[in-house]
């Protein structure tokens, strides 16, 4: 008699492979999940793409349409997926990922053009956040600049900045539209 395992032990499934070897096992929809996340990936499948409904991609898998759900559900959680009610789901826009600071690199490396309009600047006293942030008196002058972020000219974020004034006196005469609007900060003031 074969002993049954503890279900108490919380060590992965696995399957003994023809090699012999033990190999986890992949929930189904985990592998389905690869399958399109690759495709994505390679550009196979292009944003805004239909992909296969829930009952043709259970079929294809020979899986239950709800391992079929949870598939699309990692995939949408992922932000390679999202969903339109009764009309199915569809391949995402890639992500741009964003490091506070490097907007612009961050945009270029992924292959898309940064832009950025000017759309407000103003000298003010500096906010309770603003004197903590920066490290100033409460009150102490401050710029603040207010940039509409675009990506491939779609726009993408509102950017506002504060400057400490001391710092930088002369920054409101430097600023305009474009990406390099902040260019050369340290040759500021």
């Amino acid at each position: 008699m074969t002993p049954r395992p503890d279900p108490r032990d919380d060590a992965a499934p696995t399957s003994v492979q023809p090699s012999g070897i033990d190999q986890p096992v992949v929930p189904a929809y985990n592998r389905i999940a690869a399958t399109l996340r690759d495709r994505i990936l390679a550009g196979e499948l292009a944003p805004h793409d239909a992909l296969p409904s829930e009952r043709r991609l259970s079929e294809e898998a020979g899986v239950s349409r709800m391992t079929a759900r949870a598939a699309l559900t990692l995939l949408e959680r992922e932000g390679h997926v999202y969903r339109r009610p009764a009309r199915g789901s569809f391949v995402a826009e890639p992500r741009i990922g964003v490091r506070p600071g490097g907007f612009s690199d961050e945009v270029r490396r992924a292959g898309h053009v940064p832009g950025a309009t000017l759309l407000h600047t103003e000298r003010m006293g500096a906010t309770a956040l603003a004197a903590g942030a920066l490290g100033l008196a409460l009150g102490a002058p401050v710029l603040v600049t207010h940039r509409l972020r675009s990506v491939d000219g779609a726009p993408f974020a509102l950017e506002m900045s504060t400057w400490p004034a001391v710092r930088f006196p002369d920054l409101l005469e430097h600023v305009g539209d474009g990406v390099e609007g902040f260019a050369g900060l340290g040759e500021v003031g």
